[in-house]
């Protein structure tokens, strides 16, 4: 951290000194920036995306690489495993969702669709089921075994920049580059409510959690 004084100045003797590690393990078989990681719900596993269109699988005990595959024609910017942890998923700006099986590292299913790259990815908690947010404004909810599009939510002016299945699995609260929080109910494929105005965020909000037993939403802005 470099400390400025009162007139504004930084002092930045000593910024040039080596700090020290102290990560436990560290994974280095990325080439480029790494714009995702999850970790496996129950084994020490993890899979992360970088901007080489590779993602890898590897140990979280050992960091060694148990899979690095470029397998999408763009950066892999969203990866999630599902709730039991037999699959994983890997989605990219190519625009594609792939559902990888967790045990023999075999490719599943290709999820396509969206016109435009995949910003995020979301398992549902119960079922074979992922949600994922595009930049041109729209969400798609595929089968991830069969590959089939479930239902496609639109509605955001611009990228939708976050999002989540309410913890019943029945709704989706997302949120978007036009600074609303949407709640939507997939089976109609409408919105219920739009959350804006009124001291609202006034730029683009990029994070949201849900609690897990009240109807309450957390988010934040770029502002």
């Amino acid at each position: 951290v470099l400390e400025g004084d009162e007139d504004g100045d930084v002092d930045d003797e000593g910024a040039d000194e080596e700090v020290e590690d102290m990560a436990l393990l560290h994974f280095d078989e990325h080439v480029d920036s790494v714009y995702a990681v999850a970790t496996h719900p129950f084994e020490p596993l993890a899979v992360s995306g970088d901007g080489d269109d590779s993602f890898a699988l590897w140990s979280l005990e050992t960091g060694e690489a148990l899979l690095k595959k470029k397998a999408h024609r763009d950066t892999v910017n969203a990866v999630g495993f599902s709730h039991d942890g037999k699959y994983f998923a890997t989605g990219s700006l190519d625009r594609t969702i792939k559902v990888w099986k967790t045990e023999t590292r075999k490719l599943v299913k290709t999820l396509e669709g969206p016109d435009s790259g995949i910003e995020w990815l979301r398992w549902h908690d119960t079922n074979p089921v992922i949600l994922a947010g595009t930049e041109d404004g729209s969400m798609w909810i595929f089968h991830a075994t069969n590959g089939s599009v479930l239902c496609v939510l639109a509605g955001h002016d611009g990228s939708v920049t976050c999002g989540a299945f309410t913890p019943d699995g029945k709704h989706v609260v997302s949120g978007g580059a036009d600074g609303t929080v949407r709640y939507w109910a997939p089976k109609s494929s409408s919105c219920k409510h739009v959350f804006q105005g009124f001291d609202w965020h006034e730029g683009p909000v990029v994070s949201l959690a849900l609690h897990p037993e009240s109807a309450l939403v957390l988010c934040g802005g770029e502002d």
